[in-house]
């Protein structure tokens, strides 16, 4: 779930509604976005209680976009820009609370004509070009999650593609292991930037903070638990990268491989 082979934000955007997605490429869940406007005429009003945007929107058009038409002081096509701007400003002010110890990547879901105005707005580094073109209060979480997988799945891939050749060329400079010994050691320890953990696979044992030390057993006994799980969830806990891979894509042909810090 926590891979980063996996694992993104979705930003669903209209003027009645903002809805944010913590995505595995299993599912997504809706995240609590406390400090971010509920809709754009809440966030006006809070930006300046004299000034009060009325909008409606007409039916969804042939080419799936819909129209917005927007009532209020000036009227034009220009301050309608300035007050949406405002709007994503407050949601970006919000949403840097919540994601800004993240990297992961954030997909946008909205009405096309609203993408150039939030990156405009917009202050996360990870924010993908592109987007879901839509009116998103119209989709539910499965439709957006299915869509946003095809924009991510070829950045994940890529970055995979990379890590694995990073580890082909640190490895002639002893900057890799395969023990699963020194991984989970160095898991714990912070020392870990990237680990490759082959799916469908279990190493049995536990680990002793106290003298430091790895038992491994054949077969799960009391207190034990498999220590490929272990790892990986050290290494991401130590902001660290996790690659889950089928086992015939891993590297040296093992159940787990790093990439060491130092």
């Amino acid at each position: 779930m926590f891979s980063s082979a996996g694992r993104f934000f979705l930003l669903a955007l209209s003027q009645r509604e903002v809805r944010l997605f913590l995505c595995s490429r299993h599912n997504a869940s809706e995240l609590e976005i406390e400090g971010v406007p509920v809709s754009m005429e809440v966030a006006l009003k809070q930006d300046d209680p004299q000034k009060q945007l009325q909008f409606h929107t007409r039916t969804m058009a042939a080419g799936g976009e819909r129209a917005a038409v927007f009532h209020g002081h000036g009227g034009g096509t220009e301050d309608s820009k300035n007050k949406i701007l405002r709007y994503f400003q407050q949601i970006d002010q919000g949403l840097h609370r919540i994601l800004r110890e993240e990297r992961a990547p954030l997909v946008l879901a909205g009405v096309d004509y609203l993408f150039p105005i939030y990156r405009e707005a917009n202050s996360y580094a990870h924010l993908l070009d592109g987007g879901i073109a839509g009116n998103p209060e119209e989709w539910m979480a499965g439709e957006l999650h299915e869509q946003a997988l095809q924009i991510v799945a070829p950045l994940f891939l890529k970055a995979q593609e990379d890590a694995l050749a990073q580890y082909a060329q640190w490895k002639a400079d002893g900057r890799t292991t395969k023990g699963l010994k020194a991984i989970v050691q160095g898991a714990c320890e912070g020392r870990i930037d990237t680990l490759f953990v082959a799916a469908g696979i279990q190493h049995w044992g536990f680990y002793d903070p106290e003298t430091r030390s790895v038992h491994l057993h054949e077969d799960a006994g009391p207190g034990d638990e498999d220590l490929l799980d272990f790892a990986a969830l050290h290494t991401f806990l130590n902001r660290g990268t996790v690659y889950v891979l089928k086992p015939e894509d891993m590297p040296d042909s093992g159940a787990v491989a790093a990439v060491l810090r130092y």
